[in-house]
């Protein structure tokens, strides 16, 4: 038997947040999210890389709230689970 387990995410939010609603009426919320990425160098100082960016996707009563109470440039910390598409 296998144990779903969650995953979270720290970033911030890149791009001003879209609602939309499926074709069943479902609300889905949609934003690119950044995440901000520290190189330790020997002396002991930390070097800021280049962010990556993913999509960040929420359906039904998760989207509407994550629509009303979040704008660009907000942090923010995710919990759930990964589905990768095309």
């Amino acid at each position: 038997m296998a144990i779903r387990t969650q995953q979270s995410i720290s970033g911030f939010i890149a791009s001003d947040p879209q609602l939309n609603y499926t074709s069943k009426g479902e609300a889905r919320f949609y934003a690119r999210s950044g995440q901000e990425h520290f190189r330790r160098e020997g002396d002991g100082t930390f070097t800021r890389l280049e962010p990556t960016f993913h999509d960040l996707v929420a359906f039904r009563a998760t989207a509407e709230r994550a629509h009303e109470r979040f704008a660009k440039g907000d942090s923010f910390v995710a919990e759930g689970y990964v589905h990768p598409y095309t």
